[in-house]
């Protein structure tokens, strides 16, 4: 009796393990974004941008095209006397993971954004000035 009542409990033990998925570094970040607050060196802003007679807007969206490549594609839609004109930039980014599990997102050599607790950071130089964006995950 005392063997058939271990090998019940290893069956329970070895029948209610489920196996954890891990999501790839492209699964965790893909997704719309919201463009929440712009961070640069002659001041912050929140988004959208009110300015006078027009607004200054963002999309995001990073598509998986590997478990640790994304295609990053930004929209700026500014609005004037309600005509809307669009500028669109993309690139291919490669991600991989820091120590403190931050994801970090490179074109090339260098890091230009990086992904914590559902929250994208990503920087760029416009006109010779560096801007962040900052973003969160819809």
């Amino acid at each position: 009796m005392k063997k058939l009542s271990v090998v019940i409990l290893l069956l329970v033990v070895f029948t209610s393990c489920t196996k954890k998925e891990v999501l790839s570094l492209a699964d965790q970040v893909s997704g719309n974004y919201d463009v929440v607050f712009i961070e640069s060196s002659v001041g912050n802003s929140n988004v959208p941008i009110q300015g006078n007679n027009s607004t200054i807007d963002f999309e995001l969206t990073l598509t998986k095209v590997s478990d640790t490549f994304v295609d990053f594609q930004m929209s700026q839609l500014t609005t004037t006397g309600g005509s809307t004109n669009i500028e669109k930039a993309g690139a291919a980014m490669e991600l991989s993971e820091s120590m403190s599990g931050v994801i970090d997102f490179s074109v090339g050599t260098n890091k230009v954004a990086t992904f914590e607790n559902g929250t994208l950071r990503f920087s760029s130089t416009l006109g010779g000035e560096d801007i962040t964006f900052v973003c969160t995950k819809l």
